[in-house]
């Protein structure tokens, strides 16, 4: 009854993602306004899955249903929706297909070539920001921003200011990160400036 939050990431086998979705039941019991983040990680291109193909199949049937918030990125999200997702347009109308009733998408390719979006799709809103592409960023990018967003939405932020607030700060750490193989440590992270424009 005490947890505010709940947040999947990577589940590597079909039995891992039964027991998350076991205890996101047995949290809803306890506390109904929870706030589920399901982050699917299933994949990128150009490698194209690196879960078991029964894991990624009980992610889509068994772990969406049951979010509030999912946080694929394009290649997850096409994969899950058997939908394109090579643009802001096609990304944002795939993700209104999903099950969660909000959408946040990374690595949408952006009308810039020199530019990444993270899109934010609900059932009647769509809302993307575009920032710096870098050639290679570390790994990890993914996780902290499901986590920041997950700590913002459970803090009762708004969807489009969560995604704001937690892009900026996913940018300047991945700034800070260029030549190294993980993510730089930045202290504490500053949302102030601004490094983000509306796509």
């Amino acid at each position: 009854g005490e947890v505010d939050a709940v947040l999947t990431g990577y589940l590597p086998s079909a039995a891992h993602v039964h027991a998350a979705a076991r205890l996101v039941d047995l949290v809803r019991r306890r506390s109904a306004d929870v706030c589920v983040v399901c982050d699917p990680v299933l994949g990128d291109w150009p490698k194209g899955l690196y879960i078991a193909t029964d894991a990624a199949r009980a992610m889509r049937d068994e772990l969406l249903p049951r979010a509030d918030v999912a946080t694929p990125n394009v290649f997850e999200l096409s994969w899950l929706t058997g939908l394109p997702t090579a643009d802001i347009e096609e990304a944002a109308a795939a993700a209104q297909r999903l099950q969660p009733g909000t959408v946040y998408i990374s690595s949408v390719p952006a009308r810039d070539p020199n530019e990444i979006a993270t899109v934010l799709a609900t059932h009647d809103h769509i809302e993307s920001s575009a920032w710096e592409k870098f050639d290679s960023v570390p790994h990890g990018a993914g996780d902290l921003m499901a986590g920041l967003l997950t700590g913002y939405l459970a803090a009762g932020m708004n969807p489009a200011r969560a995604l704001e607030q937690a892009g900026r700060q996913v940018y300047e750490v991945v700034a800070a990160s260029r030549g190294h193989s993980e993510l730089a440590r930045v202290g504490p992270l500053q949302a102030s400036h601004p490094v983000a424009r509306s796509a």
